[in-house]
């Protein structure tokens, strides 16, 4: 079995062992599924990240702030039931090829539940979670797996080889 199928394989069971132990949990009374009053909503989260940072500018559902040089959006919408916290990633050189091979590879691989992203000529990396079933563990997670992903863009995507042409045997099947 090729090692990218067996990670995939891996990966897959362990989502879904979890998925039917928080089932479990929730069935018999434990974990958030199972208190509806502990479930997140946009006033706790906003108040979460601004624990989190130093100072927030914005309003209701858009609120950013600015960690070591970084800036970070936290966007939620309860009518859609998400949150979103963006981070730009700071690069100082031209970006090229490698670099973006480097976040697919890192969001396979590293990304755990924050991913790398482009939009608008940036680059960034993105947390999204479902805002009724967020934790205040997931979020404080998410936060700093999104944070230190941009701080190490240049480190996770410096390296990576970039095939110029298709390997012989690519076409054989």
């Amino acid at each position: 079995m090729p090692r990218f199928v067996a990670r995939a394989f891996v990966h897959a069971s362990l989502a879904l062992g979890s998925a039917f132990f928080l089932a479990g949990c929730a069935a018999i009374g434990m974990g958030p599924a199972a208190n509806p009053d502990a479930s997140m909503d946009q006033v706790r989260l906003e108040r979460l990240f601004e624990r989190q940072v130093e100072k927030v500018a914005g309003g209701t559902g858009y609120i950013r702030s600015r960690v070591d040089g970084v800036d970070l959006v936290l966007i939620s919408d309860p009518t859609t039931d998400r949150m979103q916290l963006i981070v730009q990633v700071p690069f100082a050189e031209t970006v090229g090829v490698q670099h973006l091979v480097g976040m697919l590879q890192a969001n396979f691989h590293h990304g755990l539940d924050a991913k790398y992203a482009v939009s608008e000529g940036g680059f960034f990396s993105v947390f999204g979670h479902r805002l009724s079933t967020l934790t205040e563990e997931d979020f404080v997670a998410g936060y700093h797996q999104a944070l230190t992903l941009a701080q190490q863009f240049e480190s996770v995507t410096s390296g990576v080889e970039v095939l110029e042409e298709a390997p012989p045997d690519a076409g054989a099947r």
